[in-house]
């Protein structure tokens, strides 16, 4: 077999217990089958996940955190833990590894990614396998690359790699999430990538997702058992519904903690809160929201006009899915985050360069 250049993605799932702990066993599998190849004389480069994993028990955490400053310091930890595992592995069989940490910036400036790029060249020509992960401690979702799947796809065009291998608890690519419907049909090959096919690929676990959930006092005795029925009841996987005392006076769910209305769940977690009308709502969304994309469903206009007036954030939706902030929807090249919230002074700047913007879309109930 001709020796290629190959980008190795490996998720989380991948290397954990069921615990969410990391397995050293499926580390010790993975290095070694990465081994075999290099020794085929095979350029090998591994992007992996798992730092949060290996990192989050030696600081005291039962459970995988939810908070971002929490996965961000077990990230912190995790990283030397994750690389020693690797390291230790690999040099059994005499192969040296070098760790990588990027961010989106690394991509988007062309000195840096032109530096990125020599790195990687010295390591793969001097026999090594980089490990790369994206810089979980210092990303936040500004600068955040995305996902790993993103990450490796992107590093397997910087090197020109002449393969891409997605290690992952999913065996291909569905017509459909194949853990929510049983109808769903795997496609064994791509002969075009369609915006109809990216848009039903979906996005990486539930990123993207809605976190917080407010709801007027007035609808919420009608309303929530609704949403407990859609998200909870008629789901295979069900989410867990984080409801402040109000809301759990009307229906079952776990209690939340004042944290969960500040928390990046990335998870089928929903925090819920009951306000009295749209001043609380506006009051609780200037509190706690990362001011990204916030959104708004009602028939009253005047309500709709006042929280689009009111609310300070980079998107701002009337009856319509926040699953919308993305450059492809709006004709902008990049995510809504990174061009609104991110501004790269370079060169002469005036008051047109140095302006950001605020989105307000308005719909009839679109969804994405």
């Amino acid at each position: 077999m001709k020796a290629k250049r190959i980008v190795f993605k490996v998720g989380t799932s991948s290397l954990t217990n069921p615990d969410g702990s990391l397995s050293r066993q499926k580390v010790k599998v993975i290095t070694q089958q990465l081994a075999l190849l290099h020794e085929s004389g095979h350029e090998l480069i591994l992007v992996s996940s798992g730092a949060v994993a290996a990192g989050f028990g030696a600081l005291g955490f039962k459970k995988r955190p939810t908070k971002v400053a929490d996965k961000q310091a077990s990230a912190a930890v995790g990283q030397g833990l994750l690389m020693e595992e690797y390291t230790a592995n690999l040099l059994l069989r005499n192969i040296v590894s070098a760790q990588i940490l990027l961010t989106q910036d690394d991509f988007a400036d062309q000195r840096r990614y032109k530096n990125a790029h020599q790195a990687l060249s010295v390591l793969l020509n001097r026999g090594a396998i980089p490990i790369i992960n994206e810089n979980d401690t210092v990303s936040i979702a500004e600068l955040k690359v995305g996902d790993n799947d993103t990450l490796s796809a992107q590093v397997a065009a910087m090197v020109q790699a002449d393969l891409l291998v997605l290690l992952t608890d999913v065996d291909g690519l569905y017509t459909a999430n194949p853990s929510q419907d049983p109808t769903a049909k795997r496609l064994d090959r791509i002969e075009h990538i369609s915006r109809e096919m990216i848009e039903m690929a979906g996005g990486a676990g539930s990123s993207n997702a809605m976190e917080v959930l407010l709801v007027d006092r007035a609808i919420a005795s009608d309303f929530l058992p609704l949403v407990k029925e859609r998200l909870v009841d008629d789901r295979e996987r069900s989410v867990e519904l984080r409801l402040d005392e109000q809301a759990q006076a009307i229906i079952s769910g776990t209690a939340a903690q004042e944290q969960d209305f500040d928390t990046e769940f990335l998870d089928y977690i929903l925090a819920v809160k009951v306000v009295d009308g749209v001043e609380e709502a506006v009051d609780h969304i200037e509190a706690h929201s990362t001011h990204h994309s916030d959104a708004i469903v009602t028939e009253n206009p005047e309500t709709a006009a006042c929280f689009t007036k009111q609310v300070d954030s980079a998107a701002v939706y009337v009856n319509a899915s926040t699953r919308f902030t993305d450059g492809g929807q709006f004709g902008l090249g990049c995510e809504m985050g990174i061009s609104t919230q991110k501004l790269h002074a370079r060169g002469p700047m005036g008051l047109r360069e140095m302006t950001s913007y605020k989105y307000i879309v308005s719909g009839n109930g679109q969804v994405r």
